[in-house]
């Protein structure tokens, strides 16, 4: 019988280990944090880099403008001034599109001013996002890879433990007592027998009579705790 008990808690230390491992697995979530914030950093990147896009175009279109005036202006100023032209009305008419021309210019020069520095903020901002999306899929492959590594040890482990399961189980010839070991298993959190420790149930840590004690240190029938119903098992090695 003791070595029934024995070998029960030998298969109950590894139904525990491998509820954990089962657990850890599960746990592995492919750097699933990691992932979400580098698909933010790509949506904000995205975003960054339109708008630069955006403001780089209009920069553009400034600059052609105000090249299209310039080279206008001077066309006019040329012929005011080149004296070719004597008719009053035409001249007055030049010195009034030259006038309209320096208003755009002088307008144009302004807006592209404020262009330049919102370019360069753009820009400022996109490096940083481009930046912050490197470090994260640099964060995100070592995360894998740590995972990678983890699952591989843990399966490893598993496959020991199931294993070594395997083997153990047949020796439990009480198939009762294996049964009822299930079933607390079940509705006790993952232990269905505990040792008995300085007069105590291991799991509940509830004190046990002294008759209790001793009917599980004869180890002459199966015994159970009156709190919380596990099996009770001694080891004399505990003392």
């Amino acid at each position: 019988m003791k070595e029934q008990l024995s070998a029960l808690y030998e298969l109950q230390s590894l139904d525990m280990t491998i509820d954990l491992i089962n657990a850890r697995l599960r746990s592995l979530s492919g750097a699933k944090t990691i992932q979400e914030e580098l698909e933010k950093s790509r949506r904000e990147l995205e975003d960054a880099e339109k708008n630069l896009a955006a403001y780089e175009a209009e920069l553009t279109d400034c600059e052609l403008r105000l090249k299209s005036i310039d080279t206008k202006r001077a066309d006019f100023e040329k012929r005011l001034y080149s004296g070719a032209v004597s008719n009053p009305k035409e001249l007055s008419a030049i010195q009034k599109e030259i006038a309209m021309l320096k208003s755009q210019q002088s307008q144009l020069d302004g807006k592209t001013l404020e262009l330049y520095d919102t370019v360069e903020e753009a820009r400022k901002r996109a490096h940083a996002a481009r930046e912050a999306v490197r470090q994260l899929e640099t964060k995100l492959d070592a995360a894998l890879q740590q995972e990678s590594e983890e699952k591989t040890r843990l399966q490893q482990k598993l496959a020991a433990a199931v294993a070594r399961r395997a083997t153990l189980a047949p020796t439990i010839t009480d198939k009762t007592l294996l049964s009822r070991y299930e079933l607390l298993r079940k509705k006790a959190g993952g232990r269905g027998i505990a040792k008995v420790i300085d007069g105590k149930c291991e799991a509940c840590k509830i004190s046990l009579t002294p008759f209790v004690t001793r009917k599980v240190k004869e180890c002459k029938e199966y015994v159970f705790c009156e709190s919380c119903g596990r099996i009770l098992y001694f080891d004399s090695g505990d003392e």
